[in-house]
């Protein structure tokens, strides 16, 4: 956990909320004014805010302030206990499983709190197991008389190797291998899929078109994205579906295939999954598109290069998942570079940009992964029409 401070007074924007801070000053502290995080999640805004930097003190002697859950057995009836996690839409919802079988095993009459990004909101509609949801960075007022906090910044080799639901389970004190695979499996409210412009947009093309794959190729970070040249190759051999891909002007005034079409739900997370929802199927770079997918029991074709995919759709029975085999001069498939590791990644014993691309992409001139670039066209059009059938 990690406290942070501004040292002006001034409004921040900070994923999908506005702060009004002021600095802190001594003898009489104002804690609405310190905010809480994650350390991994505190370490990237301190990159992005130059007016924020790390407060350091003894939390606990602060009245009212949550210990740290150090297993579910020390929960005791009707207390209440706040999760603190970030991330991208892919990262919770892969943590929902790992929450509803928290919340089921915890005594009875516990408030289970979320902390997460306030544009995250909407992913917990109608979620039981979730008593309430807060912002992330919170104020400290916010937790101020929980009794427990829990948060996933430790154990990151654990991270780089487990599943992440899995990784989820053993810091909420669970052994994952004990746990069916099916109970894993993320699910999340059909009234996310109702956004009547998309719906209607769909309908309109299904005048023309029996088959329709939702495609995303963006990602958080540079070395998952796949190029559009890519979908284009996939659409021009399979002519028969439609193709729709959330808008870009980049992309736009490029020549295309007659069956690309493009639908802006960039700024909706509604619109975004109701487009999921409106396909008969998904492809998807290692990104939220797939995750959403699988929540939604809607099949995908997932790429994998930098991560493999066993980290991440192993729980998704309706995913089909392509993982690179590329081996290259610098690095082989998979190589485990992600955002989660970015602020610490060295590469030949220095500090490497990864939103450069990565180190082999750096070699070959591109901002692609040359392991993404690597998977046969074949193998996905194979997949596409599996999905499709």
């Amino acid at each position: 956990m990690m406290f942070l401070v501004s040292d002006i007074k001034a409004s921040f924007e900070c994923y999908g909320s506005s702060y009004d801070l002021e600095p802190i000053s001594y003898p009489m502290i104002n804690v609405a004014n310190i905010l809480v995080v994650e350390d991994t999640l505190g370490k990237r805004i301190l990159k992005k805010q130059e007016h924020f930097f790390e407060a350091k003190f003894e939390a606990e002697k602060i009245l009212g302030f949550p210990s740290k859950m150090v297993s579910i057995g020390s929960v005791s009836t009707g207390a209440k206990v706040v999760i603190l996690r970030g991330g991208g839409i892919g990262d919770l919802i892969l943590l929902l499983p790992a929450l509803r079988i928290f919340k089921n095993s915890l005594p009875e009459k516990v408030k289970l709190t979320l902390a997460t990004f306030r544009n995250r909101f909407d992913l917990f509609e109608g979620i039981d197991e979730i008593d309430d949801i807060i912002p992330l960075p919170t104020r400290m007022t916010n937790i101020l008389g929980m009794d427990y906090y829990v948060e996933f910044s430790e154990y990151l080799d654990l991270f780089r190797s487990s599943h992440m639901t899995d990784y989820y389970l053993t810091l909420l004190g669970f052994d994952p291998y004990k746990i069916e695979p099916s109970f894993k499996q993320p699910d999340i409210s059909k009234g996310l899929s109702k956004s009547q412009r998309v719906l209607e947009w769909f309908r309109d093309l299904r005048r023309y078109w029996q088959k329709i794959v939702y495609v995303n190729t963006g990602a958080s970070d540079t070395i998952r994205r796949v190029p559009i040249e890519v979908i284009y190759e996939v659409a021009a051999a399979m002519t028969d579906v439609a193709f729709v891909i959330s808008s870009n002007v980049d992309i736009e005034n490029r020549e295309k295939p007659p069956n690309v079409f493009f639908l802006d739900t960039r700024y909706s997370l509604k619109e975004y999954i109701s487009a999921i929802f409106g396909s008969d199927g998904v492809l998807s770079s290692d990104s939220s598109a797939y995750h959403l997918a699988a929540a939604l029991n809607k099949p995908a074709v997932a790429l994998f290069g930098p991560i493999s995919s066993k980290l991440r759709s192993r729980y998704y029975p309706t995913v089909i998942s392509l993982d690179a085999e590329y081996k290259g001069q610098v690095c082989n498939s998979p190589c485990g570079l992600s955002t989660a590791t970015e602020i610490d990644q060295n590469y030949n014993d220095s500090k490497y940009d990864l939103s450069k691309g990565c180190p082999e992409a750096s070699l070959k001139g591109t901002i692609y992964s040359p392991c993404l670039l690597s998977i046969p066209l074949d193998k996905i059009v194979h997949g596409l029409s599996e999905i499709l059938t």
